[in-house]
Formats: C-alpha cells, sequence, structure tokens
C-alpha cells in the first residue's frame, strides 16, 4: 500500500505493515508492530519475517533495520489487540514477499478495551472490599491476593485504552493508583497471617517429610511459620494410604486432606486428593514413588486456588 494514510488516517487509525513469507506471516508482523506501538511483551514463536516498516502514529514511517524484527509475534491472550483487521496480502515479485497492512480503528477499539476494564476493576474492587471487610486475616488476604493476580492486565487494558485515546489517562489516574498499591497492601496482610504445621493419619510415618513440603509452600507464598500454640492457624495435614499386592508386585493408594483452622478451630481454607494406585518392586519403593506424587501435587496446588 503506497499511501496508507490516505485510506487509513493515524488520527482515526493505528496501523501497521507487516512483510513475510506467506500471507499469514506477514499478518503476524503487523501485529507484532503494532505491540511495539502499544510497548506491549510479545511471545517469539518463529523468526521468519524480515524488514518490517512500522507506519507510526504521526502518519510517517519509521524504517526499521531488516535484522531488528526478524520474528513472528503471536500474541498472548493478556495483549490482546481487540478489532485489529488486516488489508488483502500484496505480493512483491521483486521481493518474494508478501505485505499486509494490520488496521485498529482507535474508537472502536477505546470501547472495547473500555469495556474489559471495567470488569476488571469491578472485580478487583470487589475483593479489594472483600479484604478490607472481612475479620478473617487469611481470608482478607487470599481475597486480596486474588485481586493482585487481576491487576496486570488491568494495567496493561489501560496503558493501551490511553495509548489510544490519550485524553482518557486522568479518567483512570485513581484506577492505576489502586492497581500499584495492591501489592504492598497484600504484603502487610501476609504478615499478619501465621501458621503452624501438623500431621495426622496412619500415613504419616509412611511421608514424613508432608510437614517440610506443606510448610515450604506456605513459606514461598510469602506466609509466616510460627510455634503451635502462638499461631493465627493451624495446618492440619491428614495422610493416608491403602496398600493393596498383586502378582506384580505391591500398590499403594494415597489420599491427602489438609485444613486451615483459626485459633476456634473453624475452617477457613480446605484442599483434599485421593491419588491413583503407585506401585513398585517393594512397598518401600512404592511409598518412596508415592511421597514424589504428593509433593509434586502439594508443591502446584496447595494454596494456588
Amino acid at each position: 500500500m503506497k499511501k496508507p494514510e490516505k485510506e487509513f488516517p493515524s488520527s482515526v487509525f493505528i496501523r501497521a505493515l507487516g512483510e513475510g513469507d506467506s500471507a499469514k506471516a506477514a499478518q503476524s508482523a503487523a501485529i507484532a508492530e503494532i505491540s511495539l506501538f502499544f510497548d506491549t511483551k510479545t511471545e517469539v514463536v518463529t523468526e521468519a519475517v524480515k524488514g518490517i516498516q512500522l507506519v507510526s502514529g504521526n502518519g510517517g514511517i519509521e524504517k526499521r533495520n531488516s535484522q531488528s524484527i526478524a520474528q513472528v509475534a503471536e500474541i498472548s491472550s493478556c495483549a490482546e489487540f481487540f478489532g485489529a483487521q488486516f488489508t488483502d496480502s500484496y505480493f512483491d515479485k521483486k521481493k518474494k514477499k508478501h505485505f499486509v497492512l494490520a488496521y485498529l480503528n482507535r474508537n472502536d477499539a477505546a470501547l472495547l478495551y473500555k469495556s474489559r476494564i471495567s470488569a476488571l476493576m469491578g472485580a478487583v474492587e470487589s475483593y479489594r472490599a472483600e479484604a478490607f471487610s472481612c475479620g478473617e486475616p487469611f481470608v482478607a488476604e487470599r481475597a486480596l491476593s486474588k485481586a493482585v493476580v487481576l491487576a496486570p492486565a488491568a494495567e496493561r487494558y489501560i496503558h493501551a485504552e490511553t495509548t489510544i485515546i490519550p485524553a482518557d489517562t486522568k479518567t483512570y489516574a485513581e484506577s492505576l493508583g489502586i492497581l500499584s498499591s495492591l501489592p504492598a497492601e497484600c504484603s502487610a496482610m501476609k504478615k499478619n497471617v501465621s501458621f503452624s504445621v501438623s500431621v495426622s493419619g496412619d500415613g504419616a510415618e509412611k511421608f514424613p517429610r508432608i510437614s517440610t513440603v506443606v510448610s515450604s509452600v506456605a513459606a514461598k507464598k510469602g506466609y509466616v511459620s510460627s510455634a503451635s500454640g502462638s499461631a493465627l492457624y493451624d495446618i492440619v495435614v491428614e495422610v493416608s494410604a491403602s496398600e493393596e499386592n498383586f502378582e506384580i508386585g505391591p500398590f499403594v493408594r494415597p489420599s491427602l486432606d489438609i485444613s486451615i483452622r483459626n485459633k476456634s478451630g473453624a475452617g477457613v481454607y480446605s484442599y483434599s486428593k485421593q491419588f491413583p494406585r503407585v506401585g513398585a518392586k517393594t512397598l518401600d519403593m512404592a511409598y518412596t514413588r508415592a511421597s514424589v506424587k504428593i509433593k509434586q501435587d502439594v508443591e502446584e496446588n496447595f494454596l494456588s486456588e
């Protein structure tokens, strides 16, 4: 396209020209350039494009070194570009390359971003309100941690929307302030949550390291470990295993129940898992293998909901 400004004026559109060995590769390259316009992260999946030209927001064309962006980028779900469209591809016989122009209507895209921002901020404010009105410290921190998880996406969408419509920057100043304060607020809440760990069940002796694994996960999540009696919460781990013998060898089927209880004994969190049978040549080896399965499961899932 020789005169993109005429058909897609920069006052109305954000646009970028992509080049590739195929029309699809050219589209990916164009989206990669739009992502750079928004200063978002992209996931490089292949080096298939060279010499991409970015049509800048002021209507000019910024020529990049052919090796500077030798990649096709796949936009991840957290860096979507709503409403991006493409022109028909053009094949340059001399360069033996396909060219595609990606374009994004500023107003249409802004409306879609605003919708996503509204939904995310609604959830963030709901979790935050729950956290600061809850009298149970662990439950409050868990609610606020959910808001922390949503914050980066909300910030990215606000950044994208205000990049499209700079005049909206003041509109989102308060929201950005709330989002930026969340990590510190959550960290402060976690400091007030302390745990002790106890293990019971007929499998306690067979899985002696389960207490260490559970304590380690809680510590990695930022919670404070404390001696039983002085901790605000008790993590009660119940582990058991049934044994079965077959011609090929012994099997064990472990089960795990973890509950977090406050000083009054009321449960505030629970996690349970029934594991499939684990076999080996000897019973000790079967328990060793089962221990590995339990450890992996606890590290991946305990306190992750």
